[in-house]
C-alpha cells in the first residue's frame, strides 16, 4: 500500500479492493452450490469519497463480468445481491449507511445497475 496511491494502491482503494474480492468469492460459492459455476469473474470496483477530512468512502459501485455456460442472470444477480448484503464480512463491516451499488455483464450483454438493498 501507499498512502498517496502513486506506488500501489492506497488504504481506501485496498478496502474497496477487498469489498471486490469478498464478494466475488461469495457470488463464486453460491453459483457454484447451484450448480452453474463461472468460468471466469472480474470486478471493476469504484467508490465515491468524501470531499473533506477524513475522506473517507461515501458510496461504492461493483461492476461483475461474469461468464460461464448455463448461468441464468436473475440467478447471478441474486448471488450478487445475497453475497453483498448477507455473505460478505467486509461489506458487513462497513458503515451500512454507505450505498453498496451493482452491475451485472454476464456472457457479454450487460445490465443496469443496481442498488444493493
Amino acid at each position: 500500500m501507499d498512502g498517496k496511491g502513486e506506488t500501489g494502491p492506497s488504504p481506501v482503494d485496498t478496502l474497496v479492493n477487498a469489498l471486490a474480492g469478498c464478494s466475488a468469492v461469495d457470488v463464486v460459492e453460491i453459483l457454484t452450490k447451484r450448480r452453474t459455476p463461472p468460468e471466469a469473474l472480474y470486478i471493476d470496483a469504484h467508490a465515491e469519497r468524501a470531499d473533506a477530512i477524513p475522506a473517507r468512502m461515501t458510496s461504492a459501485r461493483l461492476d461483475f463480468h461474469i461468464t460461464g455456460a448455463g448461468i441464468d442472470r436473475e440467478n447471478a444477480e441474486r448471488a450478487i445481491e445475497l453475497a453483498i448484503v448477507k455473505y460478505c464480512s467486509v461489506r458487513n463491516s462497513l458503515d451500512p449507511a454507505i450505498p453498496v451499488e451493482f452491475s451485472l455483464t454476464l456472457n457479454g450483454e450487460a445490465g443496469s445497475v443496481r442498488k444493493a438493498a
